[in-house]
């Protein structure tokens, strides 16, 4: 292997023939083009995925426990949950798709009763209120309790802060209607939440909607444990009681995204291939022009598996020098991406600038990636030259 390695060293240095040498150049930048492209496009889709899952944790509880009906003791299944590792917070919760109507309009909302006992769960939903929270913003200084409504909601509804409005159930849940003051508004990046949720106290919820609890809210230390915890839980409080984790919850978007990424991928992948098509015409040429040379080192002892060899060792080091070209590169490119980002139009894409996430797994898959081809696009040129008949090529 050191003599093909020699040899194939000698082939391509820079004093060789110039068309040759240049051929060499092109298969090299083709290779670098298509990793630093497949490293960028990936790392564009991974930063979506990343985008999208902070935005889900930071918007919603981790996991979600239920049961067949209302829950009447939820403070203390809620207490329960709270008592487990890794469990850092729970709270009972009252939820219903019901009607919000305005002097302006009238649409759907997701109505979320929040438990006014557990401050820190409280916390984390008030984090997303635009502006300072000034008080309790469930009990206004006026006669009415107070509500938040997402910040597309509001606008659909043609509200803001201080109006009224009013929100009500379906006549078959009993047509319960009660007023709300306008306290703030949420912004919580997620467009489900931001067009179509309104918190209100639990015990306001329950006034429309019944005494007990629809779930219990809870937050852990670590989101990649929420599939095992919420096993945990489920052993824990048995029948009937159910616990959805937040993977679980968006298993739709989360698919698409990797589907995204899959296709995306796979698309790039052929800028890999094409350069792969690069070697084959570099390394064919390659033989074809040093038909004597090789006919003189078989005259001189090298055996056929050595002539495969020099060629499969040539392939491979365009391959691995265009791999680590493009992997910088391709890194250079993320790094420019992340400090000068993109601007996107959010209300289209819901983010503001181009998120960009290298995944070191992905970048070193890509690099894998491109060798491999280096490697597979030598053996036709390798096989050619094996077939070589060593009296032809003294003969020319």
């Amino acid at each position: 292997m050191r003599f093909a390695l020699l040899v194939a060293l000698a082939h391509l240095r820079p004093n060789d023939e110039a068309g040759i040498r240049a051929i060499s150049v092109i298969a090299v930048l083709g290779v670098l083009i298509g990793v630093a492209a497949l490293i960028i496009v990936l790392a564009v889709a991974e930063g979506f995925e990343t985008e999208m899952r902070r935005r889900i944790l930071l918007a919603d509880a981790h996991l979600h426990t239920s049961a067949d009906a209302a829950i009447p003791d939820a403070g203390t299944v809620a207490a329960s949950i709270a008592e487990m590792p890794g469990v850092t917070d729970a709270a009972p919760y009252r939820d219903a798709e019901l009607v919000i109507q305005s002097r302006s309009g009238l649409t759907g909302v997701l109505l979320f009763g929040a438990s006014t006992d557990h401050p820190d769960v409280l916390a984390r939903h008030l984090d997303h209120v635009q502006g300072d929270v000034v008080g309790d913003p469930f009990s206004p200084a006026g006669d009415l309790p107070g509500v938040l409504l997402g910040i597309w909601l509001a606008e659909t509804v043609g509200v803001g802060v201080g109006d009224t409005v009013s929100i009500q159930t379906t006549a078959l849940v009993g047509g319960k209607r009660s007023l709300f003051e306008v306290t703030g508004l949420l912004e919580t990046q997620q467009y489900l939440f931001d067009t179509k949720r309104a918190i209100v106290s639990l015990e306001e919820a329950q006034v429309l909607l019944g005494p007990g609890a629809d779930g219990i809210e809870s937050y852990i230390d670590d989101p990649d444990d929420a599939v095992s915890l919420a096993a945990e839980i489920d052993s824990r409080l048995g029948a009937p009681f159910e616990t959805e984790h937040w993977m679980a919850r968006n298993e739709a978007l989360f698919h698409v995204l990797q589907l995204q990424k899959t296709v995306m991928g796979l698309i790039m992948s052929l800028v890999t291939l094409v350069a792969g098509m690069n070697i084959v015409g570099f390394l064919i040429i390659d033989v074809v022009t040093r038909t004597r040379e090789l006919a003189v080192l078989q005259v001189l002892g090298a055996s056929v598996r050595q002539i495969r060899q020099i060629f499969l060792v040539q392939g491979l080091i365009v391959g691995a020098t265009g791999a680590a070209l493009g992997v910088t590169v391709g890194l250079a490119g993320c790094w420019i991406l992340h400090r000068y980002p993109l601007q996107l139009d959010d209300e289209i894409y819901l983010i503001s600038t181009l998120p960009v996430a290298v995944d070191p797994l992905d970048t070193a898959a890509v690099a894998l990636l491109a060798i491999t081809v280096a490697l597979l696009c030598t053996l036709y040129p390798v096989s050619i030259a094996a077939r070589a008949d060593p009296l032809d090529g003294l003969r020319s």
